[in-house]
């Protein structure tokens, strides 16, 4: 049987193997543990749903995602990305629908008409 391993690879594994016994065969590949903890995940559902930003003296009638993060540092002192928002929303069925621009200064007749 023949492995196509470069040298330095082999001796990776060894030195791993040396220092860490059976340890060394378990696959550690792949993101860390997330600190964003399952109480943060609910507190941010229950606030998404029942209030408004005004509520936590952020600027926004409507709850975004960079306002969510801004929430969480708030709360809980931790900064998060306006991604790790959105993936965390998302893996809970929440979908997202981007603003779309309101002409205020419109007349009434030519907004119906439209």
């Amino acid at each position: 049987m023949e492995y196509k391993k470069s040298l330095q690879t082999v001796i990776t594994y060894l030195k791993n193997w040396n220092k860490l016994g059976l340890k060394s065969l378990i696959n550690n590949r792949g993101r860390s543990e997330s600190s964003f903890t399952a109480e943060m995940k609910q507190d941010l559902i229950v606030t998404l749903n029942t209030s408004t930003p005004n509520k936590y003296d952020l600027i926004g009638n409507n709850w975004t995602t960079p306002l969510l993060a801004q929430y969480i540092y708030q709360e809980y002192g931790v900064l998060y990305s306006d991604e790790t928002i959105r993936r965390t929303l998302k893996n809970e069925n929440y979908t997202f629908k981007r603003a779309q621009p309101k002409p205020t200064k419109a007349n009434a007749l030519e907004k119906e008409s439209f």
